[in-house]
């Protein structure tokens, strides 16, 4: 996304309402500078980082994929899709806390553990990973069939309205459970 406040859009009729546009676009545009901004931590201070911190990763990211998902006459959410681009966002940062774990496994007092293998950090990673592949495929459902990732529903047993509690519920209450 560039310094300007809403990338070009790809139709005239688009624009009536650009302060409503302009909005969003800049909604998402703070949302891919803060996870931009989120992978200029320190690797070495990624794993001390507090759980309220960590659960901002978590707000931004369903914050963008609503963004993303929005069906609105004022939104090219397509244009949105494309600008943000999810997919390699999600896996940046997957590779940001692979990067992270591997910097921290040079202190092994300060890593925290989820089981007998794998890292709170690795688990993050994986998780990441995963968002980016389910992202994805409701992405190319969306593309097969109106252009819509809120009518793209892919076979999973929940909708993209209990995505929010749901999902981020499993998410990041698997880690507060596992302990550190």
């Amino acid at each position: 996304m560039s310094s300007k406040a809403a990338p070009p859009r790809s139709s005239s009729d688009w624009a009536v309402d650009t302060g409503r546009s302009d909005i969003l676009w800049r909604a998402l545009e703070a949302n891919k500078n803060f996870l931009t901004a989120w992978m200029a931590i320190p690797l070495d201070m990624v794993s001390q980082l507090p759980f309220p911190i960590q659960s901002q990763l978590s707000f931004a990211i369903v914050t963008s994929s609503r963004l993303l998902a929005l069906s609105d006459a004022n939104w090219d959410a397509a244009l949105a899709r494309k600008e943000f681009d999810m997919p390699n966002l999600t896996e940046r940062l997957a590779a940001f806390y692979d990067e992270a774990d591997r910097v921290s496994s040079l202190n092994p007092c300060k890593r925290k553990f989820w089981d007998d293998t794998r890292t709170m950090m690795r688990v993050v990673s994986e998780k990441l990973r995963w968002i980016g592949t389910w992202y994805s495929s409701r992405q190319v459902l969306a593309d097969e069939q109106s252009g819509s990732l809120e009518s793209a529903e892919p076979d999973v047993t929940f909708q993209y309205s209990d995505f929010d509690v749901d999902f981020w519920r499993i998410f990041w209450n698997d880690n507060i459970q596992g302990g550190s």
